[in-house]
């Protein structure tokens, strides 16, 4: 037996995902950044999905409830909604705090409307002041509705992927050694990213990564460039001073507890 959904289920219903703005409760940062902290580049990403659109300047956040508030600078902080999530119509918008707020560079106040055509990327601003609890869905306004932690955590894997060591020696990838010195290490994704990263960046290539040798032992590794990537994986040419045996396998291990790889898909 079946179950019809009534006609009016889209836009203002209680069902569905409803909100089309990502980690709108902020509690999601793969990056670790430290609220407050200056950005060095126009556009950086701080926590997951929002950036900073004037260098020098920082997004501030404070725990309220299970999740945060946001307070977004001058510049403005930023997120582009993906166009493959967007339905062509009227989207209502709606947050809590003192920040303006612009959806593609126009002005639009609490309750207000939009609209917005469909499969096309869409970019929100919230400026000078504070969000809490941001929304932004189709056909009206309704009470703020927020995915679980784990499938928040989930759709900002979709942007940002980070492997981080859950312990000494934790493996990150599997690969062929080509000479004693060198090796390619597949890293995998574990979901596919919305596009092949862009920037992947190491904690620190010589001092937090080891390539185990067919010995057992292991071998620090001197330094580690990308030599191709999809969105399901980068592929990472390794260097080390030696003790490799060519032709051999090996695994890229953690070194350290700071052993962290950062794969970047974002806009």
């Amino acid at each position: 037996m079946g179950v019809s959904f009534p006609s009016g289920a889209v836009g203002n219903s209680p069902f569905g995902a409803r909100n089309k703005i990502r980690n709108a409760m902020g509690n999601i940062n793969q990056r670790g950044y430290v609220s407050g902290t200056a950005t060095t580049g126009a556009g950086q990403y701080t926590i997951d999905d929002w950036r900073v659109n004037t260098v020098g300047q920082s997004l501030s956040y404070a725990a309220s409830g299970n999740g945060f508030v946001l307070t977004a600078p001058a510049g403005g902080i930023e997120q582009t909604i993906e166009g493959i999530d967007i339905e062509a119509g009227t989207y209502y918008i709606n947050w809590v705090g003192t920040a303006t707020c612009t959806i593609n560079g126009t002005p639009i106040t609490k309750f207000s409307s939009v609209a917005l055509p469909g499969n096309t990327n869409a970019v929100i601003r919230f400026s000078n002041g504070t969000v809490e609890k941001p929304q932004l869905e189709l056909g009206g306004v309704t009470p703020f509705q927020s995915l679980p932690y784990v499938l928040e955590r989930e759709r900002s894997k979709r942007f940002l992927f980070v492997k981080t060591a859950t312990g000494l020696t934790s493996p990150f990838g599997n690969g062929q050694c080509i000479s004693t010195t060198q090796a390619l290490i597949f890293i995998p994704i574990s979901d596919a990213m919305r596009t092949s990263p862009s920037v992947v960046s190491f904690s620190n290539a010589g001092a937090d990564f080891s390539l185990t040798t067919a010995t057992g032992a292991s071998v620090a590794v001197t330094g580690a460039v990308v030599s191709g990537q999809s969105p399901d994986g980068v592929l990472i040419l390794v260097s080390v001073a030696g003790g490799l045996t060519a032709n051999g396998t090996t695994t890229l291990i953690a070194a350290n507890a700071n052993a962290r790889i950062t794969m970047s898909a974002e806009f």
